[in-house]
């Protein structure tokens, strides 16, 4: 086998060694960070309709709401999430802080900050 195919199947091992590395430490490609292009923002909880919770406890909820950050106009989203046992329950009137991407809040939006998600 010819050296320079020894090299980049070294240099492809070396790669894949490192990607998983950092993705395991949340520093990878999928996390939303502020160089991935997530802003934070608050959403302002309009109408919140509670499902029964499961065995563990955790409900699905359908949530509506306005999201307003300081560099995008307000958006009216709407989306279903599952809030966890024992955290705060979504209601009309609820100033949630969340994450998104600027211009496709009603596709990406999630609560949280982005310290939450980077680390």
């Amino acid at each position: 086998m010819p050296n320079w195919i020894s090299a980049l199947l070294l240099v492809f091992l070396i790669a894949t060694v490192v990607s998983l590395y950092m993705s395991r430490r949340g520093q990878g490609f999928g996390s939303a960070s502020a160089a991935r292009g997530y802003v934070e923002g608050v959403m302002t909880v309009t109408s919140a309709v509670l499902g029964d919770p499961d065995r563990d406890g955790a409900r699905l909820c359908t949530v509506a709401g306005t999201i307003m950050a300081a560099d995008s106009s307000p958006a009216e989203v709407y989306g279903r999430i599952v809030v966890p046992a024992g955290a705060v329950e979504p209601y009309p009137g609820l100033d949630q802080p969340v994450v998104f991407k600027p211009g496709k809040e009603d596709s990406t939006w999630r609560f949280g900050t982005l310290s939450d998600s980077v680390g």
